[in-house]
C-alpha cells in the first residue's frame, strides 16, 4: 500500500515539474518575441526620426524621394516596404555627419533591414539585408501628410509628418506604433 501511495505521489510530482518546465519555456519564448519586437520598433523609430530630406539617384538614373514607402505588403513580397535617407551624426566619434540609405521589407515571414552601400546607387548595387524580426505575417505602414490625412503610399519630395506602423505576428498579435517625424 505504501509503495502504491509513493508511486502515485511521484507521478503527480513529475507531472507538476513537467508543467513548470513547459511554462518556463513558453514564457522564455514570449519574452524573446517581445524583446525582438521592441528592438525592431526602436531601430525603425531611430531611422525615421533621423530621416534627411535628401533624394537619391537610383541605379538606372532615376530619382528616389527622401522617403519612399509602400502601404501593406504580405509575406514573400520583394520590394522594400519603406526606404529612406538617414542622417547619422558623428558627434560621438568626432567625425562629420554621414547620410546613408536604409530600408525595411517583409520577406518570407521576416522583416529585413536593408542598407545600401552608397547613397546614390551605382548600377547593379542592391542593398545588404539583415533579418531584424521573424514570425511576421503582415507589415502595414501609413504616412501622415501635411494636410493631416493618412496615405497608404509615400513618394513625395518632402518627408511625412508621421508614420504609423503595424506588425502582425504569425501568432495573431498585432502591435502598432505612431512615430512623429517632423
Amino acid at each position: 500500500m505504501a509503495l502504491g501511495l509513493f508511486a502515485l505521489m511521484s507521478a503527480m510530482a513529475f507531472g507538476g515539474v513537467s508543467n513548470v518546465i513547459k511554462s518556463r519555456d513558453i514564457l522564455a519564448a514570449e519574452a524573446e518575441k517581445w524583446k525582438d519586437l521592441s528592438a525592431f520598433f526602436g531601430r525603425l523609430e531611430s531611422d525615421l526620426r533621423s530621416a534627411a530630406p535628401r533624394p537619391v539617384r537610383e541605379e538606372l538614373g532615376g530619382v528616389w524621394p527622401p522617403l519612399l514607402g509602400a502601404g501593406v505588403l504580405r509575406r514573400g513580397e520583394e520590394a522594400p516596404d519603406i526606404s529612406l535617407t538617414r542622417l547619422e551624426s558623428g558627434l560621438e566619434s568626432g567625425a562629420s555627419s554621414v547620410m546613408k540609405r536604409v530600408g525595411y521589407r517583409l520577406r518570407d515571414g521576416k522583416i529585413e533591414y536593408l542598407i545600401w552601400a552608397a547613397l546614390d546607387q551605382p548600377p547593379r548595387s542592391g542593398p545588404k539585408a539583415y533579418t531584424v524580426l521573424e514570425g511576421v505575417n503582415r507589415l502595414g505602414i501609413r504616412y501622415l501628410d501635411d494636410t493631416l490625412q493618412w496615405r497608404e503610399e509615400w513618394g513625395a519630395s518632402s518627408l511625412p509628418r508621421g508614420v504609423e506602423v503595424s506588425v502582425t505576428m504569425n501568432t495573431g498579435e498585432t502591435v502598432q506604433r505612431l512615430i512623429a517625424i517632423r
